[in-house]
């Protein structure tokens, strides 16, 4: 009964300690795992965010740019500064122009029927005749015609070249009108302006809306952006200069968001007036959204790219909005948005100037800083945000990429989930072998370890004897079998083994060749940076046919034992040798910060290898050399029947980079290329290439031998 009680406790003390150690180790290496999971893959989400950030701010300051640029060559265009003189002058003398006796009342038909239902949708209050009506006889003279009684509709009257009445304006309309249309087509702009420069006047507008001849010194829109843009190019006058103001509710345009662009138009040294452009939104929001390629963009099901002002309102529409406003509301009635807000964002159909951004992320990009963090979105939700200033004259501006955090990180809860399912198994397995071991080993093999702690071991005629008449008793006997034939067959599983292992170290590298040991038969790995020397060998084909064969082979297995013997000298691999081509790597086995100096320091050295050959052999080997570093992909696949068959195989960026570099090169030359340059110009001598980004490697300095 003592020895039971003995054998039970030690037997519990035994699958206690299986136990603990593997919850304890699956535990902390799970842990590891995931801490670490998260790490690696915010910094791939941040990288992605980082990237199309970058790209999305490249593309909209070229387009602001190309906009920029248009203005200013137009203003410089003889069509246009003869367009704004005489429309100028026609616009003065509409003064001496009689009304109509139902120009009023047309005018306020025109505004109550045709432009206030549309502009009572998105502003708030009821607009009224008076505040918008016309403050001078030009305007309203030319509103009478051109909108009132215009036959063309609302949207379409651009088409209005001549509307019949009469008088000088209406000549200059007609010559002049065709240009700015064409112009709104060839760019897709919505509108063109002409202002007179002295009173402010819209003397021109190609699309003719609500402004079209207004004041805006005086008139309706004399606190509008537009104005702004007036009196900023009026204090900054200079030839070539163009202005931009940032985007505001533009009545004209029904209360939608509108930025303008303009700049100075000058008669030879006059200046004469200024030709305006407004920028709508549009274009904005589909180069953020990739025309709403979001997830093409790499953006997910969450992520978007988008702008907000100096005063923390959006200059940009949100994703959400454009692809589900009904969601976008509800959203916003969950974050208690006010009423007014949600109502407003529902009757613009946009969030610019009215979605808040307050972030921590918008903060750093408004005060010139960039980076990422986790924050808060505008919706409430957790996010990894990428943020920046984005440099656009005129526009204080900051642009922001980001993401939910719940789908950045869900790849880390699929994880999370198969390391618990391992854990469980891990540990149910660790249960049935611990309980195993403890009834299976701790009665008989005592016995066994006994004889065995017992035994002598010079004594040959040792043999292990069990009491027991079951499965222990015929491992006895395998056991005292093993035991005689063990030596041999050690000594026999040595030799061969390592005659294996020697062929396939011929042809793969060690840490391949252990995975090949481990049964793995078809692989792939993937190699970040490495260095490849491709070496064409020409004249080989010429000398080949002109010597005897045992000569060659003899001569040709000289040159390959010295490429061999220089390889290991600088640990860089000879990979293939066939025909006239021979390629070398460094960085596959074996790790080298200086992989690349290694390679341009054994392709110096293959050069004089192949002089002296030549010098030896009478042969007339000039060798063309390409070198580059990059990505490459390393294979290892089993063929044909029984696993037999080993290829073995690189390709990539590196070495397809080389092999071009090889062709390119002129005999006896070395041609590597911008990266290899830039790594090691301090190193060696280069001069430029016949092609771009390609460089002529020359003898190192005398202060800089090779290593």
């Amino acid at each position: 009964m003592l020895g039971l009680n003995i054998r039970l406790r030690v037997k519990s003390k035994l699958m206690v300690l299986l136990l603990a150690t593997s919850i304890v180790s699956v535990s902390i290496i799970s842990l590891i795992s995931i801490h670490k999971g998260q790490q690696v893959i915010r910094e791939i989400v941040a990288s992605e965010l980082i990237g199309v950030r970058s790209a999305k701010a490249q593309e909209l300051r070229h387009h602001f740019e190309e906009i920029r640029g248009n203005i200013a060559l137009l203003c410089e265009t003889p069509s246009v500064v003869r367009a704004m003189l005489e429309f100028s002058e026609a616009f003065k003398g509409l003064e001496r122009q009689v009304l109509k006796e139902d120009t009023e009342q047309a005018l306020r038909d025109y505004y109550e029927a045709e432009y206030f239902p549309r502009l009572a949708e998105n502003v708030v209050g009821k607009p009224y005749f008076d505040v918008y009506r016309p403050v001078t006889h030009s305007a309203r003279y030319l509103q009478y015609y051109y909108l009132a009684r215009s036959p063309h509709p609302v949207d379409e009257r651009n088409g209005s070249i001549d509307v019949g009445e009469g008088s000088g304006y209406s000549d200059v309309h007609r010559r002049h009108h065709p240009y700015f249309e064409k112009l709104l087509r060839q760019f897709h702009y919505e509108d063109l302006y002409l202002i007179d420069f002295d009173s402010g006047q819209i003397v021109y507008s190609a699309a003719k809306k609500a402004d079209f001849a207004t004041d805006l010194e005086r008139g309706p829109y004399r606190f509008s952006n537009l104005a702004e843009l007036v009196e900023r190019v009026r204090r900054n006058p200079h030839h070539g200069a163009v202005h931009m103001v940032d985007y505001q509710f533009y009545p004209p345009d029904y209360g939608q968001p509108k930025a303008f662009l303009g700049g100075p138009i000058y008669h030879k040294e006059r200046i004469v007036g200024i030709l305006a452009k407004n920028v709508p939104t549009a274009r904005t929001d589909r180069i953020l959204s990739g025309d709403g390629g979001w997830q093409h963009n790499g953006l997910g099901e969450s992520g978007e790219v988008f702008l907000v002002g100096a005063d923390l309102l959006m200059r940009s529409n949100s994703r959400l909005l454009q692809t589900d406003p009904d969601e976008y509301k509800e959203e916003l009635r969950e974050n208690r948005a006010s009423p007014q807000l949600i109502e407003s964002i529902d009757k613009h159909g946009t969030t610019v100037l009215q979605q808040q951004v307050d972030s921590e992320a918008v903060q750093e990009a408004l005060g010139g800083r960039e980076g990422n963090r986790v924050v808060r979105n505008y919706l409430g939700e957790e996010v990894l945000a990428a943020y920046a200033p984005i440099s656009i004259e005129g526009f204080d501006w900051a642009i922001i990429a980001h993401m939910e955090l719940e789908e950045a990180y869900e790849e880390l809860e699929q994880l999370g989930v198969h390391i618990f399912i391992g854990t469980v198994v891990i540990i149910v397995l660790f249960t049935f072998i611990a309980n195993f071991g403890a009834n299976r080993f701790l009665s008989p093999l005592n016995g066994i370890v006994d004889q065995l702690r017992n035994a002598k071991p010079d004594n040959p005629d040792f043999r292990l004897s069990i009491n027991t008449q079951d499965e222990f008793q015929e491992l006895v006997g395998v056991i005292n079998q093993m035991a005689h034939n063990l030596g041999q067959q050690t000594r026999l599983v040595q030799r061969k083994t390592s005659k294996i292992e020697g062929l396939l170290l011929n042809l793969l590298p060690r840490r391949l060749v252990e995975r090949v040991q481990k049964g793995e038969s078809r692989f792939v790995e993937n190699i970040e940076q490495a260095t490849v020397l491709a070496v064409e060998l020409r004249g080989l084909s010429a000398w080949s046919p002109r010597a005897p064969v045992a000569e060659i082979a003899d001569s040709f297995g000289e040159l390959i034992n010295l490429f061999e013997e220089a390889g290991r000298r600088y640990d860089v691999e000879s990979f293939k040798l066939t025909g006239e081509q021979y390629v070398a790597v460094c960085g596959v086995n074996s790790l080298h910060l200086d992989h690349s100096k290694r390679v341009v320091s054994f392709a110096l050295e293959l050069v004089a290898l192949i002089d002296r050959f030549n010098q030896r052999h009478g042969t007339d080997l000039n060798p063309a050399l390409g070198i580059h570093k990059g990505y490459l992909q390393v294979a290892v696949v089993t063929t044909e029947a029984n696993d037999q068959r080993l290829t073995y195989n690189l390709w990539g960026e590196a070495m397809a980079t080389a092999f071009t570099l090889q062709r390119q090169a002129a005999s006896r030359t070395i041609l590597v290329s911008q990266p290899i340059y830039e790594a090691l110009q301090g190193w060696y001598n280069f001069s430029e290439g016949d092609d771009a980004d390609t460089w002529i490697l020359r003898q190192p300095p005398p202060n800089q031998p090779n290593p």
